[in-house]
């Protein structure tokens, strides 16, 4: 990625702008789709001083031609993060397949950190229904029963083994059973999902 001055030719040549416009690209990070990408473009294009602009959603990064007049790089990043996405500055120094393998490494970085992710949340989602079957189960008052058929029947299948295997869950009282289903599910959701919330509430801050 670099900033770069060159003459305009023909093929380019804007009605009224300046002989010499720079070219940037600025990675960009956050999006996720079409729509995204379509956000960023539109800002771009309309930030002063930008003669064209182009955002590419795979390589996650914006090629922008602008007028070093009227506006520039930093303003252009700015522009992009008012979006609610982030952006930084270009480095320089960085070639182009520098920047290439630094984001084969975010991305695979990122896959491994969502892999870990689902693998807790699938282990935390079987202890959660594993604990939820006492509160299934008919108890004297009936306060507990399993209204859904399905569930009815399932609970009715797996708890004579369940049971067998760990008596001291349904010793467990169903209030300390209910918490523990809260902090587990609470936690999970917090870790494993927050990247979810976090995005929706930037993008209702920026009302997209």
């Amino acid at each position: 990625m670099r900033v770069e001055r060159r003459e305009r030719g023909a093929e380019d040549r804007v009605p009224t702008a300046e002989a010499t416009l720079d070219r940037v690209t600025i990675p960009v990070g956050g999006m996720t789709c079409a729509a995204c990408q379509a956000r960023v473009q539109r800002t771009l294009a309309r930030s002063p001083g930008v003669a064209e602009a182009s955002v590419n959603l795979m390589l996650a990064n914006a090629t922008v031609a602008y007028d070093p007049a009227a506006t520039n790089a930093g303003a252009l990043v700015d522009a992009i993060r008012a979006t609610g996405y982030s952006a930084e500055l270009p480095v320089a120094a960085r070639s182009a397949l520098e920047e290439q393998e630094r984001r084969d490494r975010d991305q695979e970085e990122e896959f491994r950190a969502l892999r870990r992710k689902a693998i807790a949340s699938g282990v935390v989602g079987v202890i959660a229904m594993v604990l939820s079957m006492p509160l299934m189960v008919a108890t004297d008052s009936g306060a507990h029963a399993a209204s859904d058929p399905f569930m009815h029947w399932a609970s009715g299948s797996l708890t004579p083994a369940l049971r067998m295997a760990a008596p001291w869950l349904y010793a467990l009282p169903p209030r300390a059973i209910v918490y523990a289903l809260f902090v587990l599910t609470g936690a999970t959701m917090l870790w494993a999902g927050r990247h979810f919330y976090t995005r929706a509430i930037t993008g209702l801050r920026h009302r997209s």
